[in-house]
């Protein structure tokens, strides 16, 4: 009984986190946040710094990071495909989990 009863609280801790999740993806990323969101979605697969500066048509890194990537890994929408090597010129950036979520239910897709 002690089994059930501790399945039964795991199961209602994952539903809980899954409801906060759902909660969370809410949150609307700017614009050029949302081309990155939706070109990572419909292609499937990872962007690189330089293809993701390319595709909202910026020159500037520096600010390019820090006001559009930055915002959307701290909204836990996107992640680093490496987290070890942040710098990487290989580093490529992929939704989350709540990433997914978001674009699931996005009605501008």
């Amino acid at each position: 009984m002690d089994s059930t009863n501790s399945a039964y609280k795991e199961e209602s801790l994952l539903s809980l986190k899954f409801k906060q999740l759902l909660a969370e993806a809410e949150e609307e990323p700017a614009d050029k946040g949302k081309i990155i969101l939706k070109r990572i979605y419909d292609d499937g697969k990872p962007l690189s710094l330089n293809e993701m500066l390319e595709l909202v048509e910026l020159k500037h890194r520096g600010s390019f990071i820090k006001r559009h990537l930055q915002p959307l890994i701290a909204s836990g929408l996107v992640v680093m495909v490496d987290p070890s090597a942040k710098t990487s010129p290989n580093q490529r950036y992929q939704l989350s989990i709540k990433g997914l979520i978001y674009m699931a239910r996005a009605d501008w897709k």
